[in-house]
Parts: C-alpha cells; sequence; structure tokens
C-alpha cells in the first residue's frame, strides 16, 4: 500500500558524487554511494512510500552551504542515506 504523500531522495550522478567527495577526507566510492542509496530506498518502499530520485545542483548546494556558514562535508550526507 502506498502513502499519499511521496519522499523526495537526493540521487547523485558520479560526477556530481565524485565532485562532492574532493571535498571529504574519507571519501566513500560511488558504487558503495549507490548500495547504500538503494537499499535506503528498497526500504523506503517496502513501508509503503514513493520515491521520486531528484538530481541535486551540487553547485547551487555547495554555493547555498557556504553562504551559510555550513561545511559542505560528503561523508555525512554519504550517511544519510
Amino acid at each position: 500500500m502506498m502513502t499519499t504523500e511521496p519522499i523526495a531522495f537526493v540521487w547523485y550522478t558520479a560526477p556530481m558524487w565524485r565532485a562532492l567527495m574532493s571535498e571529504t577526507a574519507a571519501p566513500i566510492s560511488y558504487r558503495e554511494y549507490q548500495v547504500r542509496a538503494n537499499r535506503a530506498i528498497a526500504d523506503y518502499e517496502r513501508r509503503g512510500h514513493k520515491v521520486i530520485k531528484i538530481e541535486m545542483d551540487l553547485a547551487a548546494m555547495t554555493a547555498w552551504c557556504h553562504a551559510r556558514g555550513y561545511q559542505v562535508d560528503g561523508t555525512r550526507l554519504a550517511r544519510a542515506h
């Protein structure tokens, strides 16, 4: 049974992921990111959610973070999934 509210799930392309990991002390491979992300998506779907993959505009996200004093940390983003 699907819920009425979909979940937006940030999805990174390989080039975006490499750029994000370049600012990270302990980078995670794109393959590992895909495994973790797909596992999280499957878990949401098992719980009845419709998951919509949204590609992040990495340049816009980085600019937004820096303008507000937030550190861009790819490791944290990878763990969020």
